[in-house]
């Protein structure tokens, strides 16, 4: 079992590295922990210090198979770590401002380098840098070694499929589109560069904001660098010139994105959401990220290269997250039977159609409404969904506003959440997470007011235990226990 600790962090640290956001405060010293269940120990722990990770809803932390994947926004890095089978956790490799493991060497050549070039210039002799290069220690094509090699080792889990238990082909991949679709991958308004500092409760961004930094001041990360030089290829190969002047006139804007979430899609490929940091850590998230627009990239971990850019408005990506179980979150082994998304499950999937026509009726809906509000919580990761059979629409149909398998807070109302058998239509049981009957005048002080209720559901028994938050003042916990011959929940 992994468990998480955070505490404030005290005095300021140096930045980690020269990509590393600047203008976020009050950063985090964060613990990973690995128990031991059975004997009750702890087996190894990791630190990072001065940080800033997503802890919320498993935001900033992916889980797949025995690899553990860590998305620091304050480093701009992606911490991919291995677990033994001992419970000891390995480096495997870090993705940010360095690509490779044999970066940073390469690096120290060119400064070793640099520094021999200016040493000389004083005293005289060579003007080119590109002397000391081979003194240096160039990189030889014979000793170059293989980095997809490399990553043979993890290797042997492929993409899921929803309809078939057999290796299913790989994930379709956007490599090349047509001349027009060049437009859909970068945005179309113009940059926010509000220089006014957001507080919140937790973090505090102070101006002037990231995307104020002159942009050729500030390095571009391996990561980065990567992405761009894909949007840049894909314009550059296009019929239509304007496809490349659009790319020049927002490269300022891709720039100033900065690097929130993660996802693996198997061993070899994960899935790296860019946004802007304004709104990563700004007031209001969830509201704000839904609206604001934001960019998935398809990195592959053997070649460090970006196989695909989407933009949280793609129809594209829309079926893929439809269509494709690794996209929806769904475990990556067969323990997460009851899990329904709209991939695996028919009735899954009219839930998920009925809430994107609302959107797109609503007042200051639409089409491209609808599908930012849809991929605006992705990537899902596995450990976010609750494994119960009772949440499973092939068996229940319930209320899927007001309690789904996606582990979170969600509001909670005046009535129980009745739960229908979905063959016969017929009611099955209900969980009331208010107050019992005999506490309502203690309820009537608080009526009105918004409260959000998380539901904790066994994974075998019929226990469910909800715990209710009231105006942040008071906790009302219910322990739901089912039982044959009973409408109503014993508590």
């Amino acid at each position: 079992m992994i468990v998480v600790s955070a505490v404030p962090s005290g005095f300021p640290r140096p930045l980690h590295n020269p990509a590393s956001l600047k203008n976020i405060f009050l950063l985090d010293d964060i613990t990973f922990w690995v128990l031991d269940i059975e004997r009750g120990q702890v087996t190894d722990k990791r630190v990072f210090m001065h940080d800033y990770i997503f802890l919320s809803n498993h935001a900033g932390v992916h889980l797949y198979d025995n690899m553990l994947g860590i998305a620091s926004v304050q480093n701009q890095s992606i911490y991919i770590l291995h677990i033994k089978d001992s419970g000891i956790l390995l480096d495997v490799r870090t993705i940010g401002y360095l690509n490779n493991e044999d970066d940073e060497l390469v690096l120290a050549r060119y400064r070793l380098a640099e520094q021999m070039y200016s040493n000389k210039k004083v005293t005289g002799g060579p003007e080119f840098i590109w002397d000391y290069m081979d003194n240096t220690g160039e990189e030889d094509e014979d000793s170059d070694w293989d980095r997809e090699s490399a990553w043979e080792g993890w290797e042997g889990s492929s993409l899921g499929s929803p309809s078939s238990d057999s290796t299913p082909p790989p994930l379709p991949v956007r490599r090349s589109e047509p001349p027009d679709s060049t437009n859909a991958m970068v945005p179309d308004g113009p940059v926010d560069r509000s220089r006014n500092g957001r507080a919140t409760s937790l973090r505090s961004f102070a101006a002037p904001s990231s995307t104020a930094i002159p942009y050729e001041c500030t390095p571009l990360s391996g990561v980065k660098q990567r992405l761009m030089a894909y949007l840049f290829r894909k314009a550059y190969s296009s019929d239509r010139t304007s496809h490349l002047s659009h790319f020049y006139q927002t490269f300022a804007h891709f720039a100033s994105l900065a690097l929130w979430r993660m996802h693996f899609l198997d061993n070899l490929h994960i899935v790296i959401k860019f946004g802007l940091a304004d709104a990563i850590v700004g007031k209001n998230i969830d509201s704000a990220t839904s609206s604001q627009t934001s960019f998935f990239v398809i990195y592959s971990l053997a070649t460090t290269k970006v196989l695909g850019v989407y933009e949280n408005t793609s129809e594209e990506l829309l079926k893929l997250y439809e269509d494709w179980q690794v996209c929806s979150g769904t475990p990556y082994n067969q323990s997460g039977l009851s899990i329904s998304n709209p991939s695996n499950s028919l009735f899954a999937r009219e839930e998920h159609s009925r809430r994107i026509r609302a959107v797109q009726k609503a007042r200051n809906g639409g089409p491209v409404q609808a599908v930012k509000r849809v991929l605006s919580g992705l990537p899902f990761n596995d450990q976010q969904f609750v494994d119960s059979p009772y949440l499973d629409h092939e068996l229940f149909s319930y209320d899927d506003k007001a309690i789904n398998n996606v582990d979170r807070a969600r509001p909670s109302g005046e009535h129980p959440i009745k739960f229908f058998d979905r063959q016969t239509g017929q009611f099955k049981f209900a969980i009331d997470p208010n107050l019992p009957l005999n506490s309502r005048q203690v309820y009537a002080q608080v009526r009105g007011v918004k409260r959000y209720v998380t539901c904790i559901f066994h994974p075998v028994d019929p226990f469910i235990l909800s715990i209710q938050q009231v105006n942040s003042s008071m906790t009302v916990v219910n322990l739901h226990i089912r039982r044959e011959q009973q409408l109503e929940p014993d508590r």
